[in-house]
């Protein structure tokens, strides 16, 4: 009877063990999917013409990137946004000349 008594005290903290980790672990996976969720730091695609129109109206918050055919930055207003890069050969010199910062990203190959 006394080993019964021992035995029942050590599966409740095993229980609780299990349950703890178990809650552990999901908060871990919650964090992890509200991290790296869509809904954060959502871009608008926006077309080509209009991305002009925002820098020569000095709607460019900061450096934009320039990635193999996409252009990704932030206007002004916060938003993230991203269009795709046509083969432009002015590109380069309107935004020297509206002063917006740029990098160039090499390709993922």
């Amino acid at each position: 009877m006394a080993d019964e008594e021992k035995k029942q005290p050590e599966r409740n903290n095993l229980n609780l063990f299990k349950g703890l980790l178990f809650w552990i672990i999901a908060g871990i996976i919650l964090i992890a999917l509200a991290r790296f969720s869509t809904f954060e730091g959502k871009k608008e695609e926006i077309i080509y013409s209009r991305f002009l129109n925002e820098v020569k109206q000095g709607n460019i918050s900061g450096p934009i990137t320039i990635k193999e055919d996409v252009i990704s930055g932030t206007l002004k207003d916060g938003k993230k946004f991203s269009t795709y890069k046509p083969d432009d050969p002015e590109l380069f010199n309107i935004l020297r000349e509206y002063n917006v910062d740029f990098k160039v990203e090499p390709s993922s190959n």
